[in-house]
């Protein structure tokens, strides 16, 4: 596997930058980023037009036209900190409050997109997700 990497600065570079990367690679990760979170709805199109997977780090960005994702459930890892933030305002002391790992950590796939692009999920893959896109 050959990894590409490309940098976006603001949402105006996504489109340029997804247009360069369609010519060089099968698929697309996008990691948790506050910038392309925003912009996700100019990378899909790009992608699409090329007939590129989308793999994002969170489920949401699933939902919003990526294939799939083993990762975070934003839901999920806000009702964790909520109870970490109650703790420590009732009284827990931060400096020895115990590290904290993200649960919820989940498989999500778009049925929508993956049948956009051919792809059919397994069985054995299929019993493990969540599914997300149209009719689901």
């Amino acid at each position: 596997m050959k990894t590409v990497t490309k940098t976006v600065t603001s949402t105006n570079d996504i489109a340029q930058v997804a247009e360069s990367l369609a010519s060089e690679v099968d698929a697309i990760y996008v990691p948790t980023d506050n910038t392309i979170a925003s912009g996700l709805a100019t990378l899909i199109p790009v992608a699409d037009a090329y007939n590129i997977p989308v793999f994002p780090a969170v489920d949401t960005m699933v939902e919003e036209g990526g294939l799939a994702t083993i990762g975070l459930n934003q839901y999920a890892l806000g009702t964790q900190t909520g109870a970490v933030a109650a703790d420590i305002l009732a009284g827990a002391d931060p400096a020895t409050y115990p590290v904290q790992y993200a649960t919820g950590i989940q498989l999500v796939i778009n049925r929508a997109k993956a049948d956009q692009l051919g792809i059919t999920i397994p069985d054995d893959i299929a019993q493990n997700a969540i599914f997300v896109g149209e009719g689901e």
